[in-house]
């Protein structure tokens, strides 16, 4: 193509003149392909040495697959280490090769104003990358960044201002180069003398074709037409591939041609329009191939018979000799239905499930990535579960389930799919050896879109689509991904769900599942009503009623959907299929002990009709238009009259009411004496007999509990009660409940489960409550639910809400009954150890595969577990989750709580008045006074919100708080005044004692007061001894003082004394302490040696003499040789006796203790 080659031409020149460069176009325009080729022309001419030649390598990576710190590098938030990011690696291994060679960074993904930010320097005449760590590496002069985008949206001017553009588009090839090169492709088997007419045959309905379906139909998703051409041209050659398999006979391969492109342009070109569009494009089809729009010469004839009833999408051609079409729904008398314990888990064979299966077993032979896309109900996620869990030969095939919602991020998705797989070698995973794994991501289109408009998580599923590989999140070493390929399902952009970025739709082959039709409707819904009341004792004479009430709920199904559109205020009013099959699974709970006449089935219809669809209605308009379909459709549909059927309902005047009929309540909680799963769903005969049973149970859980619930049971509470009761007792039965504060969500929910013999469960968020808390809880009810097989009841608020990972994991668990990665290996070996009797069966020697355990755990769960979401509609964050979390309103039963009615309100105030000490007149006139302020108050707001469309709530809470209030106030003053009523008696009796107690006093001391003159002259004579006593004293006391003065000279000298002492001591105590170690030395044989001695040392003798002075013992008398005649003291002798003493060195050690 010369316009191909041109774009070449300009990516070389342009890089020659810029080292920066874009290349802008759609998807199938060529940028990719182009680079290829440049770098291999340019190789080639190296390797022939032709001038302007030079060997090329280039790195692909897509700068939003992962966040900004693994891009570029970042701090470690903790140890403050620096991980060099993916770009930085790249450009640092590019920047230091010094060799001739062309190095190309290209980055293949949108361009936004923050990480193209980063790429400034490089860019501009700078040529440095400058990293956060302080690091700048600059560029050689033979790199090149190059970057692949589809727009430029989102770049900022700075950013083009830097760049070249190269602008390609997909428009300027056409469609020929794309079957062209297919036809390099294909098998030769049935390629060989027929690679002309094929070639023919592309070039004559494509362009016509595509044509029609750009200008005249409706595409639910929008591809690219290239798309709708190359998915064409991949069934062509995998249904040409299936049918030669084997084949020996491949004479009418030409005939298998034809019939395989008339099947592949409905299901390709075609593939993604609405019901609509797709009938008026099967009829231009079926008029191109007869031939009435003109057949090229090119092309001598079509050897194929064209159906002549029916769509053409409603048939398949069997290869079998020249071959056939077979009408699907011919295929499916044959078929036999599996039935499930779950009713709404049985797959009923339809035109649809044969078609989509079909193609599921054909693209998943041929490892060909499909996409389904259609509104919420319409089976996606069903058809590719039950194909991937039913179907598949485990043997050959792994299958893979990911849920995505609005959070989703790239790294989360990386690790989900690595969850799935197992590791071959390092940075290398897979399937098990020899196997292929199919990974199926539900809800394709739910993560939300940045501020720029990317979605990571594609982004990092299109990076394997493009490269076949992902990065380490650490190492940022390449991560190979091998013999895995994605399913998705993605419904229609809308609400929360994003528009899929066109480039990663481009590799899928995208197929629209529309609404039913109304004969598919009502085989499925027939077919499961019949099912439900045979396992229930019904027997065939109920056909006709069962097709009455499938007509009749079609009709109202149709009607609210048309005529009750969700507006802001509205936001709810979604009807999709699951609504229909609520009615149907309600339906199929009667049994036949319970059914007394025919009037009880068009009973039980209205009864869930009224639960599914009118209970989410807010207003009276609403609900008087819904009452006014439900009467017209009963006497159309269900040939009965209304008023005739529920007559024991109907008012004084005959009329069946909206009030009276309130009173009309099923449920299976009077039933006590069945097992559970086995209990008669009937109806309440009286409100007296669930206000008995209520009341029971109330009391019983007061006594269980330590947290008492104080309830009054008026009949609206009652209604609401069995509303609950109905739904927890229902497989998957979940429940929405709107309303204000005080309503009584919370504690209705707890009695219902009570009432059902179910645990309540309502986590506990306190301030230090983390996510981990959070999954712990979930992992609680989880296991008591899949994993023990407990009906569990699962209570949150909205003011539970702490972080917004809580709403999504429930999100997760009303959609699909598990939350994405949320246990860990040894969590999975445990539940599969817990669940995997029940999975077999009790058979203990059936094979069953782990994928196989977990799949009923998680489909176990969904039935058991019971959630309860307490909403509050004020404000906008009711209308912002329900549009964020679309499972909110599809998985649930919705149940709007009004204002309480007059009578609950004088109900509930009678039941405080109780505790007040009054009479019954002005109990009874503050009962009516509470009532009317609450009821004006609530007029008063609906004025005020019709004049100033400003909304003030009114709500139950402020209700009751003006009860509390009320009777607080008045049992305080009663308090008070008996107080100081009390205060005052006590006072006067106090007084009164007083008065007696000082008239005794005054006669007593009358009668004392002659003693008390005897006594004051005794007391003056004692005054006058004592005078006399005391100057004396004085004397003595003078006396004292002189002695004293004396005393304490002597101590003054004493105390000086007692000073020299005490310096003379410490003088003495070292040579103390000096003889006492000098002692410590000496052993026995030293005391021998000097006993021994006849003449010691002086100091021998000296020392001696001192110790028998200090022991007392007398010197002995002998002459002195110096002076004859005379005697002199001599210490040796006593000396020698005590040193004979065995005790001696002991006495001496022991000396001083003395």
């Amino acid at each position: 193509m010369e316009c191909f080659l041109i774009k070449v031409i300009q990516t070389y020149e342009m890089m020659i003149v810029r080292h920066g460069f874009m290349l802008v176009g759609d998807p199938f325009s060529g940028k990719s392909m182009t680079l290829k080729i440049l770098s291999e022309a340019l190789s080639l001419m190296e390797d022939k040495n032709q001038p302007g030649g030079c060997h090329c390598t280039y790195k692909v990576l897509n700068p939003k697959a992962v966040t900004m710190g693994q891009l570029y590098g970042a701090f470690d938030p903790i140890s403050y280490e620096w991980t060099d990011g993916i770009v930085a690696t790249m450009f640092r291994d590019f920047a230091s090769e010094d060799t001739p060679v062309r190095k190309w960074i290209v980055f293949d993904g949108p361009v936004d104003a923050v990480w193209i930010e980063n790429m400034n320097t490089v860019l501009d005449d700078n040529k440095k990358l400058c990293l956060t760590s302080g690091e700048v590496i600059a560029m050689s002069s033979v790199m090149s960044m190059i970057f692949e985008v589809m727009d430029l949206s989102q770049a900022s001017p700075a950013t083009v201002s830097r760049c070249g553009m190269i602008y390609m588009e997909s428009s300027s090839f056409g469609f020929m180069p794309f079957y062209k090169s297919w036809l390099n492709t294909l098998n030769p088997i049935w390629l060989e003398e027929n690679e002309d007419y094929i070639f023919n045959m592309c070039e004559w309905l494509f362009d016509p074709l595509v044509l029609y379906v750009r200008r005249d139909c409706n595409q639910l998703v929008k591809a690219g037409e290239v798309n709708l051409v190359i998915s064409t041209l991949r069934l062509i050659e995998m249904l040409m591939d299936n049918a030669i398999e084997g084949e020996e006979d491949t004479r009418h391969t030409r005939t298998w041609f034809i019939a395989s492109f008339m099947a592949a342009l409905v299901w390709g070109v075609g593939g993604i329009l609405n019901s609509d569009s797709r009938d008026k494009y099967d009829d231009l089809v079926k008029e191109y191939f007869r031939g009435e729009k003109g057949v090229p010469q090119e092309i001598d004839r079509i050897d194929v018979s064209i159906p002549t009833e029916g769509k053409l999408v409603d048939h398949y051609y069997q290869y079998k000799g020249k071959g056939c079409w077979k009408y699907w729904p011919d295929t499916l008398k044959t078929v036999q239905v599996k039935e499930q314990i779950n009713l709404l888990q049985t797959v009923i064979p339809t035109l649809e499930t044969e078609k989509y299966i079909s193609l599921l077993r054909l693209h998943t032979k041929f490892a060909q990535p499909l996409l389904l896309i259609g509104p919420t109900g319409t089976g996606k996620s069903f058809y590719v579960q039950n194909f991937l869990m039913n179907e598949l030969d485990m043997e050959k095939y792994t299958p893979g389930f990911i849920t995505f919602t609005t959070t989703t991020s790239a790294n989360q998705t990386q690790e989900l799919v690595i969850s799935k797989l197992v590791k071959r070698r390092k940075n290398n995973y897979g399937p098990t050896k020899g196997k292929k794994a199919i990974i199926f991501i539900d809800d394709m289109n739910m993560p939300a879109k940045e501020v720029y408009g990317a979605q990571p998580a594609i982004e990092l599923l299109r990076l394997y689509f493009d490269q076949k590989h992902w990065y380490d999140l650490r190492t940022t070493e390449n991560l190979y991904i091998h013999d895995t390929f994605f399913y998705g399902a993605i419904g229609p952009v809308g609400g929360s769900r994003q528009l899929i970025y066109p480039r990663m739709l481009r590799h899928y082959n995208i197929y629209s599942i529309n609404e039913f039709s109304k004969e598919s409707m009502t085989k499925i819904f027939t077919t499961l009503l019949q099912l439900g009341w045979r396992r229930n004792g019904f027997g065939q004479d109920t056909q006709p009623t069962i097709v009455n009430i499938i007509a009749a709920t079609m009709n109202i199904y149709e009607q609210a959907a048309e005529g009750l559109r969700p507006t802001p205020a509205k936001s709810h009013y979604i009807f999709n299929l699951r609504d229909f099959s609520r009615v149907i699974q309600g339906c199929a709970l009667l049994r036949k002990e319970s059914a007394d006449n025919k009037k009880t089935f068009t009973r039980v219809w209205v009864h869930e009709i009224m639960r599914v669809f009118y209970d989410r209605l807010v207003d009276e308009t609403d609900r008087t238009w819904f009452f006014n379909l439900l009467k017209n459709s009963t006497r159309d549909f269900m040939k009965e009259n209304f008023e005739s059927a529920l007559d024991i309902y109907a008012t004084d005047k005959g009329e069946v009411t909206q009030e009276s009929i309130k009173s009309m309540m099923f449920g299976c909680f009077l039933d006590t004496d069945s097992l559970e799963g086995e209990r008669r769903y009937e109806e309440i005969p009286s409100r007296e007999s669930i206000l008995n049973v209520a009341t029971t149970m109330l009391a019983e859980y007061n006594a269980m509990h330590k947290a008492k619930m104080t309830i009054v049971l008026f009949d609206y509470a009652l209604e609401h009660l069995s509303k609950l009761c109905r739904l927890l007792s229902m497989p998957s039965g979940n429940a929405l409940l709107v309303g204000v504060g005080g309503s009584g969500r919370q504690s209705l929910t707890r009695l219902a489960g009570t009432i059902l013999g179910q645990t309540v469960f309502q986590p506990e968020i306190t301030k230090s409550y983390s996510v981990k808390d959070w999954q712990d809880d979930i992992k609680l009810v989880l296991r008591e639910s899949g994993g023990l097989n407990k009906d569990t009841t699962f209570l949150f608020t909205e003011s539970q809400i702490k972080e917004e990972v809580f709403i999504q994991n429930m999100d997760s668990l009303l959609n699909s009954g598990e939350v994405p990665n949320l246990y860990g290996l040894d969590e999975k070996q445990e539940i599969l150890e817990l669940v995997r009797l029940a999975a077999q069966g009790g058979n203990r020697n059936l094979d069953i595969s782990p994928l196989q355990i977990l799949a009923f755990f998680v489909a176990r769960c969904k039935v058991k577990l019971h959630i309860v979401l307490c909403f509050s509609p004020i404000g906008n964050a009711f209308k912002t989750r329900l549009r964020l979390y679309p499972s909110l309103v599809n998985c649930c039963t919705i149940d709007w709580y009004d204002s309480w009615p007059e009578d609950a309100l004088e109900m509930v105030a009678n039941f405080y008045m109780v505790k007040v000490n009054v009479s019954d007149k002005i109990k009874a006139t503050a009962v009516i006074i509470c009532k009317q302020f609450h009821v004006d108050a609530r007029v008063i707001s609906a004025d005020f919100f019709n004049q100033f469309g400003r909304k003030t709530y009114v709500t139950s809470a402020s209700y009751l708080n003006l009860i509390k209030s009320f009777t607080t106030l008045t049992n305080r003053k009663q308090r008070e005044l008996k107080a100081a009523k009390l205060r005052y008696t006590n006072g006067l009796d106090k007084l009164g004692q007083a008065a007696e107690a000082v008239s005794i006093m005054q006669h007593d001391l009358n009668a004392l007061k002659p003693q008390l003159m005897v006594m004051a002259a005794k007391s003056a004579k004692m005054m006058q001894e004592i005078e006399v006593e005391t100057a004396i004293a004085d004397k003595a006391a003078a006396q004292v003082r002189e002695d004293q003065k004396v005393a304490n000279v002597q101590a003054a000298a004493a105390e000086e004394l007692k000073k020299d002492c005490e310096a003379d001591l410490a003088l003495a105590l070292p040579i103390l302490e000096d003889a006492i170690a000098a002692l410590n030395t000496l052993k026995p044989a030293d005391i021998t040696i000097v006993k021994s001695m006849k003449n010691p040392p002086a100091t021998v003798k000296l020392v001696m003499a001192a110790v028998c002075v200090m022991k007392g013992i007398p010197p002995d008398k002998i002459p002195d040789p110096d002076n004859p005649g005379k005697k002199m003291l001599d210490y040796w002798g006593p000396s020698k006796r005590i040193l004979g003493d065995m005790g001696f060195l002991d006495s001496l050690k022991k000396f001083w203790q003395r």
